[in-house]
């Protein structure tokens, strides 16, 4: 399998093995991919979104996330693919790891972009890199994650109301669609950082609000109960030492001088909140009482005034730090960034001079501290570095239900995100193949979360019309068509009551034609289309020329309901029939005739109009043109009594007509002629 066009690639390489692949396209492609499938099996057959193909079929219209379906049978069984178009822009993204049984099941949640321009991709990978769920916002887009609620949502800068600026809260249903938007409530700011929309309903939210009193931008927390009653809201400025505390000391840069960047509720009913620029994580009181007010800060981990001690931990803390979480056993899980100096800011706590200037400490760690408040102190539990990791910013990591560790790399590209067993070992690897590094995207983190399929496959049944009626044998074309977008792949796409194209129309009766299409999630929609087929019945009539009617109408078989009879008393004289060969059936059709010949007593002609066809009526090759339905044909039958006739003699002349191969069906009529 592989596919073609402009700007067009796919990733993974093809293997049988593989179900989905993404198509990587240019704004040249303009949503047109040929699909190349074939097998090796003669008997074999392949579906290319559901239509029968040999080699190669160009599908066009592609839109984001269309999923191009191939279905194979052959004598190596039934073989599942998918081929995701994907936006112009987005990354071939790779595998890095081998595949293994320890990589936790589920979707693997990125915002890739270049941070600060578009375009910005929301989506939702497989561990091939390939995506069950893609979405472009031109405008910035981040954070997109699986909520504690249950809801998906993303921060994004074009759902952000009038006159005010930042990012909304976009929450999303399962089908990926906007449900609602949330905003802070009396500021101007909602920023992307970070947010909860908790499980029992209520709703955190942050804010960049630049305070008109000091002109400096300050770190907001506002909590919403469920009825969207505000009923937290917490200010860095009311509880920090602005100029004792941060670590931003550029002129221009200082007015951040918080830069909040992650929240979290903690199992105690508190709130931790990481702060970049006091390289310190905070544990604040959603509640007064024991002794404390709502808002107070219980406790820093880490920065110039950090309230607990480091134990085992040479660089006294976290340095710059963009997500720090609650591990259920009470632990603090965080993806440590540092700072770099040489150009770069320097953030990290000096160890020996934790008051003093700041120093560099150029890489990034995964941090696990295990907090005892009694004591006051935060003892170092595991740390994981690579080589090549460097975050100067953004980037997250989360503890798994199994205990496994997802990380979101952001702006240290080599990588885009790893999963790590619970005993820290790499399990599994994704990446940009971009070779220029400078140009790879990031993602601002990744998350885990199933992304359910909620789509059900599109069938289309096209050929055939409902109620119609055909002729037994007509070749009436049926196109079938099958698509799927969602995730789980189009598994079966069959319709039965046509087969090589064709609709089934060798058995006389009514039938149905169905299409029915499968996905991977069980989703089944059913086509149908209920028509006729009727036999291209003659119906052949005789009447004497200068009869009124005709005998035979309707009747059909033999001759014996449908004869007529001329007395000819004596030699020479004649006896004139007219046999009318009318279409019974549903469609245009040809028939053929056959005569009786004539015979020593009786001798016998047959004429169109004035045309003799007495041959072609004996050898049965006379043919009538194309009928309509109940359009006619007319044969004049000339019986002439001869001198060898006797008293009593008779003979029946029979015309048989019958429709053309390949379903025959006759009508006779009968003319008898007699001497009595």
């Amino acid at each position: 399998m592989s596919v073609d066009g402009t700007g067009v690639a796919m990733y993974p390489a093809f293997d049988p093995s593989v179900e989905r692949y993404g198509v990587t396209t240019t704004a040249g492609t303009e949503g047109r991919v040929t699909v190349t499938a074939t097998t090796s099996d003669p008997r074999g057959t392949v579906l290319v979104n559901g239509r029968p193909t040999t080699g190669s079929r160009t599908i066009t219209g592609l839109a984001e996330g269309d999923e191009i379906s191939v279905i194979i049978d052959d004598s190596a069984g039934h073989a599942v693919h998918s081929l995701i178009h994907l936006p112009a822009g987005f990354p071939t993204l790779e595998r890095t790891t081998p595949v293994s049984d320890q990589v936790t099941p589920g979707h693997v949640l990125l915002t890739l972009s270049r941070f600060t321009s578009g375009p910005f991709f929301e989506t939702a990978v497989d561990r091939n890199g390939v995506p069950v769920h893609v979405h472009t916002e031109t405008t910035s887009s981040i954070d997109f994650k699986r909520q504690p609620n249950g809801s998906l949502s993303s921060s994004r800068a074009s759902a952000v109301s009038p006159g005010r600026n930042g990012q909304a809260l976009v929450e999303l249903d399962e089908a990926l669609q906007p449900l609602r938007t949330h905003e802070t409530e009396g500021l101007v700011n909602t920023d992307p950082h970070d947010s909860i929309l908790a499980a029992d309903g209520s709703t955190y939210l942050l804010a960049y609000e630049r305070n008109p009193a000091t002109q400096m931008t300050d770190a907001v927390i506002q909590g919403f109960a469920p009825d969207g009653e505000l009923m937290f809201d917490w200010n860095s400025a009311d509880h920090v030492d602005i100029d004792a505390e941060t670590v931003e000391h550029d002129a221009g840069e200082k007015a951040d001088y918080a830069h909040i960047n992650s929240i979290v509720l903690t199992a105690d009913g508190n709130l931790l909140a990481s702060f970049r620029h006091f390289s310190s994580v905070f544990k604040i009181a959603l509640e007064t009482e024991d002794g404390h007010a709502q808002g107070d800060v219980l406790w820093r981990l880490g920065g110039h005034r950090s309230d607990l001690d480091f134990v085992d931990d040479p660089y006294y803390g976290p340095c710059a730090q963009h997500t720090a979480s609650e591990l259920p056993n009470g632990n603090i899980l965080i993806f440590d960034n540092g700072s770099y100096g040489g150009g770069f800011d320097e953030f990290c706590i000096n160890p020996d001079d934790p008051a003093g200037p700041e120093v560099a400490r150029p890489f990034t760690r995964i941090t696990e501290y295990e907090i005892d408040e009694t004591a006051g102190t935060a003892r170092l539990i595991s740390s994981f570095t690579e080589p090549d990791r460097g975050a100067l910013f953004a980037g997250g990591v989360a503890q798994l239900p199994n205990g496994n560790r997802l990380i979101g790399w952001a702006s240290s590209r080599a990588v885009t995100a790893t999963e790590l067993s619970a005993t820290g070992q790499k399990i599994w690897e994704l990446r940009d193949t971009n070779p220029l590094v400078n140009d790879r995207l990031f993602t601002y983190r990744a998350h885990l979360a199933a992304i359910a399929d909620t789509e059900a496959p599109v069938a289309t049944l096209r050929g055939p019309v409902e109620g119609s009626t055909y002729v037994q044998g007509q070749r009436v074309p049926v196109t079938t068509d099958c698509t799927d977008r969602g995730g789980s792949s189009l598994v079966t796409c069959r319709v039965t009551g046509a087969s090589d194209g064709l609709l089934a129309t060798s058995t006389a009766g009514h039938h149905t034609v169905r299409l029915t299409a499968v996905d991977g999630a069980g989703h089944t929609v059913v086509r149908t289309i209920g028509y006729d087929v009727q036999a291209a019945q003659p119906d052949t009539q005789v009447k004497k020329s200068t009869a009124a009617r005709y005998t035979g109408i309707d009747v059909y078989g033999g001759a014996e309901r449908q004869s007529i009879t001329h007395r000819l008393l004596k030699a020479g004289r004649t006896g004139i029939s007219q046999v009318r060969l009318v279409n019974d059936g549903a469609k245009a059709y040809r028939f053929r005739l056959r005569g009786t010949a004539g015979s020593k007593r009786f001798a016998v002609d047959y004429y169109v109009g004035s045309r003799r066809v007495t041959p072609a009526a004996v050898a049965g090759t006379l043919t009538t043109p194309w009928l309509r339905p109940s359009q006619g044909f007319v044969v004049k039958v000339r019986i002439t009594r001869t001198a060898y006739a006797r008293p009593g003699d008779h003979r029946t002349f029979t015309v048989r007509g019958t429709s053309v191969a390949p379903y025959p069906r006759s009508d006779t009529i009968g003319v008898i002629a007699t001497t009595r």
